[in-house]
């Protein structure tokens, strides 16, 4: 049985399927699926339901979900640490790649602006806790 020549519905590639593979949608890879279904999905969502995820919205589910569960975590704020939202806000600028953003009185619930100190590394962090005698 010979294959058939057919487009990826997301990104055009022409690929080549047997004839019982095709069912209604044709991608040549899950990247491409995973990508057209979410296009699909949230074009979907905005006409049925267009005001469902205001930033209002998204700021109350957040309120909601903060300081629940055993405190084992950090706080999100829109999926991102809290503590590193504001460092970022107090930098005016995105963190860099490796810093840290490290907790001076050792409460990763306190985000006050003045107990938050950026390290440009893990190794600095660890030496920092290493002489406050935190790791021994």
């Amino acid at each position: 049985m010979p294959k058939i020549k057919v487009k990826c519905e997301n990104c055009g590639r022409e690929i080549y399927r047997y004839k019982c593979e095709i069912k209604n949608h044709v991608f040549c890879s899950r990247e491409c699926s995973k990508t057209y279904t979410s296009k699909r999905m949230t074009k979907m969502n905005k006409e049925l339901n267009p005001t469902r995820m205001t930033d209002e919205v998204k700021e109350n589910i957040r309120w909601g979900h903060l300081l629940k569960g055993n405190g084992k975590s950090y706080p999100k704020i829109h999926g991102r640490h809290a503590h590193r939202v504001i460092a970022e806000k107090v930098l005016g600028r995105k963190l860099r790649k490796g810093e840290i953003v490290h907790h001076k009185d050792e409460n990763k619930l306190n985000f006050s602006e003045d107990n938050l100190e950026v390290l440009p590394s893990q190794k600095e962090h660890a030496k920092l806790h290493q002489k406050n005698g935190r790791f021994k």
